[in-house]
């Protein structure tokens, strides 16, 4: 399994692993991996032990997403609590990444 099939599977996964395959997924148009996403932006960590380093890089990633989709959208940007902003404009949005054609073209994820 491959692409697109691939990240679909992973994104089943807890954790970051899950996360990582959201951000991937949503930067394609996916919106339901956009919403894992916002739930991630409004969760909370679920032990005393610290995020890692990662999970904060995936949490950035998903805002500037959210944020360039939003621009693109012409929908306010995004602000907490992110569930609440996803439902009153999820209507109106189109993700849009501008840097994923120059990615594509490197084949960097």
């Amino acid at each position: 399994m491959r692409g697109e099939a691939a990240l679909q599977e992973l994104r089943r996964l807890p954790g970051e692993a899950g996360e990582r395959a959201a951000v991937a997924l949503a930067r394609r148009g996916d919106m339901a991996a956009a919403s894992r996403l916002v739930q991630m932006l409004d969760g909370k960590p679920k032990s005393r032990v610290l995020w890692s380093y990662l999970h904060f890089l995936l949490r950035d990633e998903a805002r500037v997403l959210l944020s360039n989709s939003a621009r693109a959208s012409q929908v306010p940007a995004p602000h907490p609590p992110y569930q609440s902003w996803w439902e009153k404009h999820t209507q109106r949005m189109v993700l849009a990444d501008p840097w994923l054609p120059q990615l594509e073209r490197q084949r960097i994820e």
